[in-house]
């Protein structure tokens, strides 16, 4: 059971949380079994029940921790460096009418600002959610296409999206409301760009994901014609709620609501190197219950002298004055070298 990695996500979910719904699992059973209300079965629920309080409390760090952890490796999996989807043809133009099309479909058209770089199309909704930090979220799609892009039209164009987004001003009357009594409203901005050709500098500046600000997320899709592959960040959705909300958008105007990963293998790099896909679970609950530095570490931080480096498991160890530093690393088998 320990040595099960966190890439496996629903089997490592099971194992942390299984303890908590063992009392529900085992009274069903029970029910079906006609021994729920006899002494035997009563005595099995009370001792799973006071067993599940005391994991809990044992194991909280580990259990919360592994919510965020093991959604963002969920994620992760997912992600690839590009896409194909068969649902807009293959010709820029063709892509172009069936992606319009679909914004229609989940939103409102409006007119766009008459400057050098002019969407195709600009489309506006709002979504209601419940949530502490806000009240509704304005979706955006602006729709652009271009016959070349490079690094400089890409950040001319998002800051044309910008502009297009903050004309409308808020056109639906509940989120105006919201606005007004100082409520938080969001910003979703989807911006995809239909190009014949892009340069392949062009792909590092998608993956760094633009915000306004804790509530806004500007989060752009390409389509490139001549190899026929959509670039879009799918790990913005560990983000935040808005992200998330921005990438589902893109998901139904760009895919049809159908994201493909069978064409392309290459998944996006792992930035979380604290709880990489290849930790164990025993690793894991190391890491989580022993507190901020494992135990390894703060035996090696004891024997270490200052400015003396050490290296222990996955971690990069090293003492300064007073100060205890630990970088995770990940090894790269193909170069033998590795990453901190």
């Amino acid at each position: 059971m320990k040595n099960i990695k966190l890439h496996n996500v629903l089997l490592c979910r099971l194992i942390i949380y299984f303890p908590f719904f063992a009392p529900f699992f085992a009274s069903l059973l029970l029910r079906i079994a006609s021994l729920r209300f006899t002494v035997f079965g009563t005595a099995i629920i009370i001792i799973l029940s006071v067993y599940a309080v005391i994991y809990g409390t044992i194991n909280i760090v580990t259990v919360i921790t592994s919510i965020g952890a093991l959604h963002k490796i969920k994620m992760w999996k997912m992600s690839r460096t590009w896409y194909k989807s068969k649902k807009n043809g293959t010709e820029a133009p063709e892509v172009e009418k069936r992606i319009l099309s679909r914004c229609r479909i989940y939103g409102d058209e409006y007119e766009v600002l008459n400057s050098s770089l002019k969407p195709s199309g600009l489309f506006y909704s709002v979504r209601r959610v419940v949530n502490l930090f806000l009240s509704c979220v304005e979706k955006y799609s602006i729709v652009y296409t271009v016959k070349h892009l490079d690094r400089s039209k890409y950040n001319d164009i998002l800051s044309s999206a910008r502009a297009n987004s903050d004309m409308l001003h808020i056109p639906d009357k509940l989120a105006r409301e919201h606005f007004k009594d100082n409520k938080r409203v969001g910003k979703a901005i989807s911006v995809i760009i239909i190009s014949e050709t892009m340069d392949a500098e062009v792909t590092d500046c998608i993956y760094k994901l633009r915000e306004l600000n804790g509530i806004n997320c500007f989060l752009p899709c390409i389509y490139v014609a001549k190899d026929l592959k959509y670039y879009v960040n799918t790990l913005c959705i560990i983000k935040g709620s808005v992200c998330k909300i921005a990438f589902k958008h893109i998901k139904k105007t760009v895919f049809g609501n159908k994201l493909s990963i069978k064409e392309n293998d290459e998944r996006l790099p792992y930035d979380d190197l604290r709880f990489s896909p290849n930790l164990t679970i025993g690793e894991f609950k190391s890491r989580t219950s022993s507190g901020i530095m494992p135990t390894k570490e703060k035996k090696a931080a004891k024997r270490l002298k200052n400015r003396e480096v050490a290296f222990v498991g996955n971690n990069v160890c090293c003492k300064i004055n007073d100060e205890f530093v630990i970088c995770p690393m990940e090894e790269k088998s193909m170069s033998g070298t590795a990453r901190v």
